[in-house]
């Protein structure tokens, strides 16, 4: 399901990520999409947001394989009480992201410089 809404959001904004040195730019144009302009910031704080729970979730991924592959002790908490750590990890990731990038998010006289 949480992919079927990155996927629908992604198809709705058509968003451009642009980088450039250590910026990364999430840039919307307003012509692409037929969504009123008023809809379009809070849809990409959404977007950012599911961007990092998305990231959150691959990481934990990686963590899990690299665990079973040495073996440790520490991939038990996996099957333990701890389980809920590992799942509201990317949820608890996934909101910072949000209040980050919406907070930081409005463009200003640097990014408009770094886009032309």
């Amino acid at each position: 399901m949480f992919e079927l809404v990155y996927a629908l959001l992604d198809v709705l904004v058509s968003p451009d990520l642009f980088t450039y040195r250590s910026a990364f730019m999430l840039v919307l144009d307003a012509n692409k999409t037929f969504l009123p302009f008023w809809t379009l910031y809070p849809i990409d704080v959404l977007f950012c947001g599911m961007l990092g729970y998305s990231m959150a979730i691959f990481t934990i991924n990686f963590i899990y394989r690299y665990l079973a592959i040495k073996g440790s002790h520490l991939l038990k908490s996996f099957d333990s009480p701890r389980l809920l750590i590992w799942i509201g990890a990317p949820l608890l990731y996934s909101a910072v992201w949000m209040i980050v990038t919406g907070l930081t998010m409005n463009g200003n006289k640097y990014t408009d410089h770094i886009l032309e």
